[in-house]
């Protein structure tokens, strides 16, 4: 390594001026845990009410992993702070900075927390950002690494405080010595760059890195027919229930009666025999199977090899992504080795659209596919790459940002397959040459799409709906590349939700005292702060029938360039679809289901519609008949769909139809009573009586109504089942009716002293009083208040009916 190549990692000239340590961190931090252990992690407390998203997907385990991991991340250009972002969103232990550069023009087109002012201040990009940082999770530690990450000194206390490392903006014979250090140490060690038009990725776990479980989704539940008693036993799913097993998967059981001994076991696929049957081995000295069961894909460790960045360089393994374009891989490949030789060499990037530096970049890259043996290589691409190298096109740094910190979450917590080992994304089709350096905030972008294209971004009229996760995400990446900020561009975004906590994981817009406020007021403030030039307006309301007159209407959406659908719900983005459609606009629509994201670009006159479209049903638990909802629940999802059906019914479809009544009919009971002597026909008033009749007057007569709801719902139900079909019930030809999937239900006994059946009464305390308009204060909802007043409640008890 030459002296030039080190001099990027002196920070002597640019002290940061949040930590004067001298190096990493404390002096006796807790040894890190084993990367991708199976073995179970130690207490820790998980904060429910902030990561219950996030902890849902991931699991208890990973979560712990990674409460109690470090990393550390070199780089603080747009690349980095987004990892650094996602990562203390996610909520890792500690989050350790360095980075040595001054805030420069071009930095604000991809780091969201430099301002103009720090580029005119000459304010290190560490010292810009850190405090920013900070606020995104305080119970995530952030601190700032000072002096020579490469120092033997400092290399050696990596491993004891650090679980992960992550390189972007260093030389390559930086980053190579750093991953050779780390990986004979069983850290994993990423790297990534944006440059421009393109972005790369590199990921080494090391030799032997064990992956406990490479499935990106949980294994669904498969319920039983039938389990034959033979050598070659084979499991038989009930018709409708495709098991998308394949030889060699784990299968776990249980509730299964007779065969109990497979209870509880997780036993191999031995072979798959149809997409109903598979086959377990020799079941013969089991019992006899009886009826039902459930059987679900378990985890399958495994465990993967990785080269070293130094191996890897010459025999890439690239992932294909773009199957329009093969060899596009090797050609960011060949460019980004290009511009680190070309970096190394001047300290800096080839200057925009600057003939002897591009001419230069070019020769390097032909050298290095004749070393390396890359043949094919597009030159016009690589003209490209290079004369934009320098810029920052946000939207390819915002999605190699996710990528790189889910790599992260997966080498510390060894859950899901990591990448293996090269990935390259790019745009090269919105290159445009006609871009010159103004000193200004657009630099980085310009370089990249060209005046022109700049000049239209900054024009456009734009409706965003939603601004929950992916909304802020679209909202952070409109203002840096310059969207709606002219004098002729406006974005209006909409969103009739307010902020709660749980918002926060993944929503990094918003803060703690942000809560309860509007999503979209706050989002539009907080973009302002990214960008001050941005022309946003806010809405509080739903794009829905109700609004279609005022304020959506078509002549609102004929005025729009694009619309953008940031939206949590199938029904609200077809009905958005539908506007677009009708008033011919583009639309942008896009979600996320766990750990999947899909982004759909609708043009009219040439792409199908949002709503033209439907997902095949694969499996008959995807469609729940509603006999099963209210009666033969077998599987979680049914359970959930049930309480998700009962919510809407009792919180929202009711009271509406309630009000609704009203309206229609005159809101005095005078009114209503004269429509009546008239004979003129009303719909609801049932529904209507029912609701008076059952009308609280104070807080107590809530209690009472919630433990009526108890007993109704999980008591009477049961019991009024089972005196139509009891648990010994037969039918024509001995067969019983209790059988798989269906089962016998339980009559629940409300029981003060139990916090399930306290919580339900607390909740739905907590929902009536609000409909009712019934106050309901804290003390109301204590648990010895509840405990008390629910004494007296009066049950009435089961009639069969």
């Amino acid at each position: 390594m030459t002296s030039a190549e080190r001099d990027i990692f002196k920070s002597a000239d640019t002290p940061s001026t949040v930590s004067s340590a001298p190096s990493t961190v404390s002096s006796a931090p807790p040894p890190p845990p084993t990367i991708g252990s199976l073995a179970r992690q130690p207490s820790v407390e998980i904060d429910d009410s902030l990561y219950s998203r996030q902890r849902y997907v991931l699991g208890d385990e990973a979560m712990k992993r990674m409460h109690k991991a470090s990393v550390l991340i070199l780089g603080l250009g747009g690349l980095g702070v987004e990892i650094a972002k996602n990562l203390i969103l996610g909520g890792v232990r500690k989050v350790s900075l360095w980075d040595n550069r001054i805030a420069q023009w071009t930095d604000l087109a991809g780091n969201f927390y430099i301002t103009e002012e720090d580029v005119r201040n000459g304010v290190p990009r560490v010292d810009a950002c850190v405090a920013k940082l900070r606020e995104l999770n305080p119970g995530v530690t952030v601190e700032v690494v000072s002096g020579d990450p490469l120092a033997p000194e400092h290399l050696e206390q990596i491993e004891a405080h650090f679980n992960c490392v992550i390189a972007t903006e260093i030389p390559l014979a930086c980053r190579i010595l750093l991953n050779n250090h780390v990986r004979t140490r069983g850290i994993p060690f990423i790297s990534g760059d944006a440059m421009g038009i393109f972005v790369g990725a590199f990921c080494d776990f090391g030799d032997e890195f064990l992956v406990h479980d490479p499935r990106a989704e949980e294994g669904r539940e498969l319920l039983i027919g039938h389990i034959s008693q033979a050598v070659k036993g084979e499991v038989t799913c009930l018709e409708g229930y495709l098991h998308h097993l394949e030889e060699g998967d784990l299968v776990e059981f249980k509730d299964i009666r007779g065969m109990t001994e497979l209870n509880g076991r997780i036993v191999p696929v031995e072979k798959v025999v149809s997409p109903l049957v598979f086959a377990i081995g020799d079941t013969t000295r089991f019992s006899e199977h009886e009826q039902g069961g459930l059987a679900k894909q378990a985890p399958k460790p495994k465990t993967m090899s990785f080269e070293s960045l130094e191996k890897a360089l010459r025999k890439p393994n690239l992932l294909t992504c773009d199957l329009a374009r093969m060899n596009a891989a090797t050609e960011c490949h060949v460019a980004w080795l290009a511009l680190l030789q070309f970096s190394a060499k001047y300290s800096r990037l080839p200057r925009p659209n600057d003939p002897a530096d591009i001419a230069e970049a070019l020769t390097l890259a032909s050298d290095i596919s004749k070393e390396f043996d890359m043949t094919d290589v597009d030159a016009a691409f690589l003209e490209r790459a290079f004369a934009a190298s320098s810029g920052q096109f946000n939207p390819l740094i915002a999605a190699m940002g996710g990528i790189l910190a889910q790599e992260a979450m997966k080498a510390l917590t060894g859950k899901w397959t990591p990448l293996q080992q090269w990935l390259y994304i790019d745009a090269r089709d919105i290159h445009a040459s006609d871009g010159t350096v103004k000193n200004d905030r657009y630099d980085g972008i310009r370089i990249c799409v060209g005046e022109q294209t700049l000049e239209q971004l900054k024009s456009l009229n734009l409706f965003m709906v939603g601004c929950g996760a992916i909304g802020c995400e679209m909202l952070k990446n409109l203002a840096l590349i310059g969207a709606a900020c002219g004098p002729r561009g406006l974005l209006q975004i909409t969103d009739d939700d307010n902020i709660e906590k749980s918002n926060l994981n993944r929503q990094f817009l918003f803060r703690p005292e942000h809560i309860t406020k509007s999503k979209s007021e706050v989002g539009a403030d907080r973009i302002r702060h990214i960008n001050p030039d941005i022309n946003i307006k806010p809405y509080m309301m739903r794009v829905s029938p109700a609004t279609q007159k005022a304020p959506f209407t078509d002549e609102f959406f004929r005025k729009q360039d694009i619309v953008i659908n940031a939206l949590d719900n199938v029904e609200a983005r077809k009905y958005v679809d539908q506007r677009c459609v009708t008033t011919c606009k583009p639309l942008l629509d896009s979600g996320t289901l766990s750990t999947k994201g899909h982004v759909q670009v609708v043009v009219p006159y040439l792409t199908e519609s949002y709503g033209s479209q439907r997902d095949p049903v694969e499996n008959a638990s995807d469609s729940i008949p509603f006999c099963t909802l209210k009666q033969f629940p077998a599987l979680m999802e049914h359970c959930i769909e049930w309480a998700r059906e009962k919510f809407q019914s009792s919180f929202s479809q009711k009271p509406d139809s309630f009000n609704n009544f009203w309206q229609l009919n005159g809101p005095s009971a005078g009114q209503l009573l004269q429509t009546l002597q008239g004979r003129n026909h009303m719909d609801g008033i049932p529904l209507v009586h029912k609701l008076i009749s059952a009308w609280p007057k104070n807080f107590t007569e809530v209690v009472f109504l919630a433990r009526s709801k108890f007993e109704k719902y999980f008591n009477h139900k049961a019991q009024q089942l089972l005196t139509m079909f009891p648990e010994d019930h037969m039918l024509e030809g001995g067969v019983k009716f209790w059988t798989s999937p269906k089962r016998a239900p339980t009559a629940l006994i409300f029981d003060r002293d139990n916090k399930l059946h306290l919580a339900f009464l607390r909740a739905a305390c907590h929902l009536y009083g609000n409909i009712y308009g019934i106050p309901v204060t804290k003390a109301d909802l204590a648990e010895e208040n509840l405990r008390n007043l629910v004494l007296t409640a009066p049950v009435a008890p089961f009639m069969s009916k």
